[in-house]
Protein backbone atom coordinates (compact mmCIF):
# COMPACT_ATOMS: atom_id res chain seq x y z
CA UNK A 1 0.00 0.00 0.00
CA UNK A 2 1.66 3.73 -0.73
CA UNK A 3 0.12 7.07 -1.01
CA UNK A 4 0.21 10.83 -1.15
CA UNK A 5 -1.02 13.65 0.65
CA UNK A 6 -1.24 17.59 0.19
CA UNK A 7 -2.62 19.95 2.12
CA UNK A 8 -2.90 23.82 1.86
CA UNK A 9 -4.16 25.75 4.90
CA UNK A 10 -4.90 29.76 5.43
CA UNK A 11 -6.53 30.71 9.00
CA UNK A 12 -6.79 34.03 9.17
CA UNK A 13 -7.78 35.55 13.19
CA UNK A 14 -9.28 39.16 14.48
CA UNK A 15 -10.27 39.44 17.85
CA UNK A 16 -11.19 42.64 19.59
CA UNK A 17 -10.85 42.65 23.33
CA UNK A 18 -13.17 44.98 25.78
CA UNK A 19 -11.61 45.73 29.29
CA UNK A 20 -13.22 47.45 32.16
CA UNK A 21 -12.82 51.36 31.67
CA UNK A 22 -11.48 51.10 28.65
CA UNK A 23 -13.60 53.66 26.45
CA UNK A 24 -11.43 56.03 24.48
CA UNK A 25 -13.68 58.78 23.10
CA UNK A 26 -10.71 59.98 20.36
CA UNK A 27 -10.64 56.34 19.10
CA UNK A 28 -12.00 55.73 15.50
CA UNK A 29 -15.61 54.16 15.49
CA UNK A 30 -15.97 51.00 16.71
CA UNK A 31 -13.06 51.12 18.65
CA UNK A 32 -14.12 53.61 21.96
CA UNK A 33 -14.42 50.74 23.64
CA UNK A 34 -11.50 48.17 22.52
CA UNK A 35 -8.39 47.81 24.98
CA UNK A 36 -6.30 46.20 21.55
CA UNK A 37 -7.73 44.56 18.65
CA UNK A 38 -5.37 41.56 17.32
CA UNK A 39 -4.88 40.17 14.01
CA UNK A 40 -2.95 37.30 13.08
CA UNK A 41 -2.82 34.55 9.80
CA UNK A 42 -1.04 31.33 9.46
CA UNK A 43 -0.48 30.24 5.60
CA UNK A 44 0.56 26.39 5.42
CA UNK A 45 1.28 23.57 2.82
CA UNK A 46 2.18 19.75 3.87
CA UNK A 47 3.41 17.49 1.68
CA UNK A 48 3.66 13.49 2.70
CA UNK A 49 3.69 10.16 1.38
CA UNK A 50 3.20 6.82 3.29
CA UNK A 51 3.83 3.14 1.95
CA UNK A 52 3.44 -0.06 3.95
CA UNK A 53 4.00 -3.72 2.93
CA UNK A 54 2.93 -7.17 4.79
CA UNK A 55 5.00 -10.67 4.07
CA UNK A 56 3.62 -13.34 5.42
CA UNK A 57 6.10 -15.06 5.57
CA UNK A 58 4.74 -18.82 7.50
CA UNK A 59 1.08 -19.73 7.56
CA UNK A 60 0.59 -18.03 10.62
CA UNK A 61 3.11 -15.15 10.99
CA UNK A 62 2.97 -11.72 9.13
CA UNK A 63 5.31 -9.15 9.55
CA UNK A 64 4.16 -5.43 8.14
CA UNK A 65 6.38 -2.53 8.11
CA UNK A 66 5.57 1.08 7.09
CA UNK A 67 6.57 4.58 7.27
CA UNK A 68 5.87 7.77 6.59
CA UNK A 69 7.51 11.23 5.47
CA UNK A 70 6.28 14.67 6.14
CA UNK A 71 7.10 18.13 5.02
CA UNK A 72 5.55 21.26 6.25
CA UNK A 73 5.95 25.33 5.40
CA UNK A 74 3.88 27.71 7.91
CA UNK A 75 4.32 31.48 7.74
CA UNK A 76 2.45 33.42 9.95
CA UNK A 77 2.28 37.23 11.23
CA UNK A 78 0.98 38.41 14.35
CA UNK A 79 -0.26 42.53 14.95
CA UNK A 80 -2.12 44.18 17.16
CA UNK A 81 -3.51 47.40 14.49
CA UNK A 82 -5.52 49.04 17.64
CA UNK A 83 -4.43 49.76 21.19
CA UNK A 84 -6.12 52.02 23.61
CA UNK A 85 -3.51 54.60 24.54
CA UNK A 86 -3.98 53.56 28.06
CA UNK A 87 -2.52 49.99 27.57
CA UNK A 88 0.24 51.07 24.88
CA UNK A 89 3.22 50.23 27.88
CA UNK A 90 1.80 46.52 27.88
CA UNK A 91 0.42 45.84 24.93
CA UNK A 92 2.79 47.47 21.90
CA UNK A 93 0.55 48.66 18.69
CA UNK A 94 1.47 48.24 15.17
CA UNK A 95 4.26 45.71 15.99
CA UNK A 96 4.14 43.15 13.66
CA UNK A 97 5.80 39.66 14.46
CA UNK A 98 6.60 37.29 11.61
CA UNK A 99 6.99 33.60 12.00
CA UNK A 100 8.30 30.97 9.14
CA UNK A 101 8.66 27.73 10.41
CA UNK A 102 9.24 25.01 8.10
CA UNK A 103 8.98 20.87 9.87
CA UNK A 104 9.89 17.55 8.65
CA UNK A 105 9.77 14.20 10.11
CA UNK A 106 10.00 10.71 8.93
CA UNK A 107 7.85 8.24 11.38
CA UNK A 108 8.63 4.47 10.58
CA UNK A 109 6.69 1.68 12.24
CA UNK A 110 6.81 -2.53 12.13
CA UNK A 111 4.07 -5.36 13.48
CA UNK A 112 4.97 -8.51 13.58
CA UNK A 113 1.50 -10.58 13.71
CA UNK A 114 0.99 -14.05 15.25
CA UNK A 115 -2.65 -15.86 13.87
CA UNK A 116 -2.48 -18.89 16.57
CA UNK A 117 -5.66 -20.15 15.19
CA UNK A 118 -9.09 -18.84 13.92
CA UNK A 119 -9.75 -17.59 17.23
CA UNK A 120 -6.56 -15.89 18.43
CA UNK A 121 -4.46 -13.03 17.49
CA UNK A 122 -1.72 -12.11 19.09
CA UNK A 123 0.95 -9.02 17.93
CA UNK A 124 3.69 -6.85 18.82
CA UNK A 125 4.77 -3.65 17.44
CA UNK A 126 7.24 -0.63 17.20
CA UNK A 127 5.59 2.41 16.26
CA UNK A 128 6.27 6.22 15.47
CA UNK A 129 4.26 9.22 15.57
CA UNK A 130 4.17 12.94 14.61
CA UNK A 131 2.27 15.84 15.18
CA UNK A 132 2.25 19.05 13.55
CA UNK A 133 4.31 22.24 15.52
CA UNK A 134 2.28 25.66 14.41
CA UNK A 135 1.64 29.07 15.62
CA UNK A 136 -0.87 30.54 18.28
CA UNK A 137 -2.42 32.56 16.32
CA UNK A 138 -5.09 34.05 19.35
CA UNK A 139 -1.56 34.75 21.44
CA UNK A 140 -1.10 38.70 22.51
CA UNK A 141 2.08 40.19 21.72
CA UNK A 142 2.99 42.19 24.84
CA UNK A 143 6.18 44.42 25.72
CA UNK A 144 7.23 41.99 27.64
CA UNK A 145 7.60 38.98 25.68
CA UNK A 146 10.25 37.71 23.30
CA UNK A 147 8.47 37.93 19.62
CA UNK A 148 7.90 35.21 17.70
CA UNK A 149 9.14 31.91 19.88
CA UNK A 150 6.22 33.02 22.90
CA UNK A 151 3.87 32.73 19.65
CA UNK A 152 5.25 29.42 17.77
CA UNK A 153 5.42 25.89 19.32
CA UNK A 154 7.38 22.85 17.90
CA UNK A 155 6.32 20.03 16.32
CA UNK A 156 5.17 16.36 19.04
CA UNK A 157 7.21 13.04 18.50
CA UNK A 158 5.62 9.79 19.79
CA UNK A 159 7.67 6.76 19.34
CA UNK A 160 6.94 3.28 21.58
CA UNK A 161 5.86 -0.30 21.36
CA UNK A 162 2.79 -2.39 22.33
CA UNK A 163 1.76 -5.74 22.27
CA UNK A 164 -1.71 -7.42 22.40
CA UNK A 165 -4.17 -10.21 22.15
CA UNK A 166 -7.50 -10.51 19.91
CA UNK A 167 -9.63 -13.62 20.75
CA UNK A 168 -13.01 -14.79 20.26
CA UNK A 169 -14.12 -17.24 23.23
CA UNK A 170 -17.10 -19.55 24.09
CA UNK A 171 -18.30 -20.61 20.78
CA UNK A 172 -17.28 -16.76 19.86
CA UNK A 173 -19.64 -15.46 21.77
CA UNK A 174 -17.27 -13.44 23.57
CA UNK A 175 -14.46 -11.30 22.36
CA UNK A 176 -11.70 -10.53 24.43
CA UNK A 177 -8.91 -7.73 23.39
CA UNK A 178 -6.18 -7.07 25.84
CA UNK A 179 -3.27 -4.11 24.47
CA UNK A 180 -0.53 -3.23 26.72
CA UNK A 181 2.07 -0.19 25.51
CA UNK A 182 4.94 2.57 26.13
CA UNK A 183 4.95 5.55 24.48
CA UNK A 184 7.42 8.20 24.91
CA UNK A 185 6.14 11.73 23.96
CA UNK A 186 9.05 14.47 23.16
CA UNK A 187 8.00 18.47 22.57
CA UNK A 188 4.37 17.42 23.78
Amino acid sequence: MMGGYYQHTTLNFAQGAALYGSEDTLAPPGDQFIAYSKLSATSGRTLAGFGQVTWKFLPELEISAGSRYTDETKDSFFGQPFVNPFYAAVYPAGDRVTANQHFYNFSPETTLTWNAGRDLTLYGAYKTGYKSGGSSNSAITSAFGNGAQDLTFKPETVRGIEAGVKAALLDRTLRFNFNAYRYEFSDL
